[in-house]
């Protein structure tokens, strides 16, 4: 039976890992490259709704959040959880309490502000 070099099949396995490790790399930076993206046409998307809205209603004031109808929630019971929370939300902004929010969600907003729009829905009449 052939015995293996362990240093041999220790160097096979090293140059496997930082292969994989290579390519982990790039699909990284291709997926923050497509997120960036679709966080630029979300906020254009975004943008041109409300100044729509603005136009309609004359003012940007932030409503609190509302709730899901109930015959909508009767008609797809798994909105409920959803209900739920925005509850859960509305009652925390009553008492003044601090919410919560979790660094990766942090992250994913300061992102989501700092996205440029795309050219041509900076540039809308």
């Amino acid at each position: 039976m052939p015995s293996k070099d362990p240093e041999s099949v220790i160097d096979k396995e090293i140059r496997k890992i930082s292969a994989r490790n290579d390519e982990l790399i790039k699909q990284d930076g291709t997926l923050k490259r497509e997120y960036t993206t679709l966080l630029r046409k979300v906020s254009s998307v975004i943008t041109v709704l409300n100044s729509i809205d603005d136009a309609d209603t004359g003012s940007a004031e932030t409503e609190l959040p509302r709730l899901i109808s109930q015959a909508t929630v009767e008609k797809v019971p798994e909105l409920k959880w959803y209900n739920d929370q925005i509850s859960l939300i509305t009652e925390k902004l009553e008492d003044d309490e601090d919410i919560e929010v979790p660094e990766e969600l942090m992250d994913a907003y300061t992102l989501y502000k700092e996205t440029p729009l795309l050219y041509n829905d900076t540039h809308t009449p």
